[in-house]
């Protein structure tokens, strides 16, 4: 599989192709620590120390991918915050567009009474 994701690089995206490639890489190390805990290593001391080395490993893999989507969460909550910031701004200057507007209307509304009324007024 290491061999196919290296050479074929099957997704579009490089990044992704070299993510594959290092989880490839730590699934291949991982099963040549499991494979030292058997009767291959006699010592139990030497057991330990490998299953230390497998402990470690397996930290890093999970901090490395932690950090990756921490990462990509805070990117998306930066993006979705301003969004929003735009839709706000957008969003204050349509209320007082229609606040402008409504003001216009009531005054014309209210002219229009006057000189309806100066009108009925002058025929009496």
């Amino acid at each position: 599989m290491i061999i196919t994701v290296g050479w074929l690089r099957p997704f579009e995206d490089s990044s992704r192709n070299n993510k594959e490639l290092a989880n490839e890489m730590i699934i291949l190390s991982s099963i040549y620590f499991i494979m030292c805990f058997s009767e291959l290593v006699p010592e139990p001391w030497a057991q330990d120390f490998v299953g230390y080395g497998f402990c470690l490993l397996m930290t890093i893999h999970c901090v490395i991918h932690l950090g990756i989507m921490l990462g990509s969460m805070v990117l998306e909550a930066l993006s979705q915050y301003r969004r929003n910031r735009q839709i706000q701004k957008h969003l204050k200057l349509a209320k007082e567009k229609l606040a402008k507007n409504k003001q216009k209307t009531k005054q014309l509304a209210k002219d229009y009474m006057e000189r309806r009324l100066e009108y009925v007024s002058d025929d009496e």
